[in-house]
């Protein structure tokens, strides 16, 4: 069709006469979630086609950037309404200054094509257009990312106890906030994609991710997200950590999973020589321009303390941490447990569940998961297996004449410093999101052992972590290193007040 748009033919017999309806390209939410480059390339096919590309508020690239990317093309505008007019209001104004010269508002539309609740706004799809829908939808539907950080609509943001206009990452990010400030000793986190790791990383504490099958999911689940969700806690010190993990760790019946048995209590390896290890850095090139300067300097501090430790650091890291279909899969296998998440909820409640029940996002990704079959799930968890054998080759090198393995990797945790209260939320957090997380979801699909240790501030003050991932089975090894460094660079415990 982009190829030759002259012979298509898209009219319509509209009250006796043929219209002729205007054709143009718009990427559905799941496309924009899942490419990055999504939206610039379909702008530019757009333009060189001769056709319209519609920008939709759900959009993972800005306004600007897609005027910029194609600016011979004809560029439209579809706003989803916010609660929120002035946002909404201040989104069209952007787009009529770039030069979008159509806008879309939408109110309501199906779902995958099918007669299901839209969640954006509470009605019924297709809707009944009355006034009552009407003046129900203007004010109601709400899109706001809320993943990285803790900013929910219901209870408003998680502040940094380090600076209250900065976030505190998430998902455990009231946790974070409340060890970080002295209220409490340790808090309770679980990490699916980093929410043990990110919030202690941006709240200046230690953030220990067990191996899969170290802590049990039961009594009431077998695994989520295709067993890449574990539970364990934020802590003021690595001490703490290990001993918390020794007090909640441990098999129970029924797991589908089984950490490698530790030797003795973690709590007893702080303090133990690790021996010299062979340690890898990701590279500063190697993590290129997106990766904020101030992360950079973490990782390559942390370097050099582990050199003046006696380790052998060397510049490497697994070749498949880049693989650009990670995301993807990752993102399938989110979107359909949330989707039966939903479903699960809406049987105990009996009634469908809206966005008066849940946040936006988690009703985002339900929609996702309404497009994704079996198959594709199957697909996407299939390709994490195979993909994982891959990471893991670079600590267990196979063959005859390899080298030892590795022992640890080191890389930052998000790729910048907290962000301010906001930047993660709104029309553009999706985008951002993408651009944040680079290194921490990789090693819930692997099951690794992870931690986040605070051993950089930037010059204002804010935290920053550093991730340190070790072979499946190895907390004993992150712990003796954890508590090396600790000892070598001691960081404070409590945010000043």
């Amino acid at each position: 069709i982009l190829r030759d748009v002259s012979t298509v033919d898209t009219s319509r017999e509209v009250l006796g006469e043929r219209v002729a309806l205007p054709f143009g390209i718009a990427p559905t939410g799941f496309t924009r979630m899942m490419q990055a480059e999504g939206e610039i390339a379909g702008a530019t096919a757009a333009a060189a086609a001769g056709i319209p590309f519609a920008l939709s508020t759900m959009g993972t690239t800005s306004i600007e950037d897609v005027a910029a990317a194609a600016p011979g093309g004809r560029h439209w505008f579809q706003l989803y309404m916010w609660k929120d007019r002035d946002r909404s209001m201040a989104l069209v104004d952007r787009a009529a200054k770039a030069g979008y010269d159509t806008l879309l508002v939408t109110v309501d539309v199906p779902v995958a094509g099918a007669r299901l609740r839209d969640v954006r706004n509470g009605m019924t799809i297709p809707p009944t257009l009355s006034p009552r829908t009407v003046a129900n939808a203007i004010p109601r539907p709400a899109w706001w990312f809320n993943f990285l950080t803790t900013e929910p609509l219901a209870y408003g943001p998680s502040r940094n106890p380090w600076n209250l206009d900065h976030s505190t990452g998430g998902s455990s990010g009231g946790s974070a906030a409340a060890v970080a400030a002295g209220i409490v000793a340790v808090g309770h986190a679980n990490d699916g994609g980093g929410s043990i790791r990110i919030p202690a990383s941006e709240c200046g504490l230690v953030g220990l991710k067990p191996t899969r099958g170290r802590v049990s999911a039961g009594p009431d689940s077998g695994e989520s997200w295709a067993g890449a969700t574990i539970d364990g806690a934020v802590t003021r010190s690595v001490r703490d950590a290990a001993a918390v993990l020794d007090a909640v760790a441990g098999y129970e019946p029924g797991d589908l999973y089984v950490a490698p048995a530790l030797q003795r209590p973690l709590a007893d390896e702080v303090g133990v020589p690790p021996g010299r290890l062979r340690i890898g850095v990701l590279s500063g090139v190697a993590m290129g321009g997106a990766v904020d300067a101030e992360c950079i300097a973490g990782v390559e501090q942390a370097a050099r303390l582990l050199e003046g430790l006696g380790h052998h650091v060397e510049v490497s890291a697994p070749a498949a941490l880049a693989d650009p279909e990670f995301p993807r899969r990752y993102l399938t296998v989110i979107a359909a447990c949330t989707l039966n998440d939903l479903n699960e909820l809406e049987s105990i409640l009996g009634r469908p569940a809206g966005e008066d029940d849940l946040e936006p996002d988690n009703l985002l990704f339900a929609e996702m998961g309404r497009s994704i079959s079996a198959a594709d799930y199957l697909a996407a968890v299939h390709g994490q297996h195979l993909w994982v054998r891959d990471m893991l080759r670079w600590w267990h090198p196979e063959g005859e004449g390899h080298p030892h393995g590795f022992d640890l990797l080191v890389t930052p945790v998000i790729a910048t410093p907290p962000p301010p209260i906001g930047y993660l939320a709104g029309p553009e957090g999706g985008r951002r999101v993408g651009e944040l997380l680079l290194f921490t979801a990789q090693f819930n699909v692997t099951g690794q052992p992870a931690v986040s240790l605070p051993l950089h501030r930037t010059p204002d003050g804010l935290p920053v972590g550093v991730q340190l991932v070790a072979a499946h089975g190895r907390e004993d090894v992150l712990v003796r290193v954890a508590a090396q460094l600790e000892a070598a660079a001691p960081w404070p415990s409590i945010a000043p007040a």
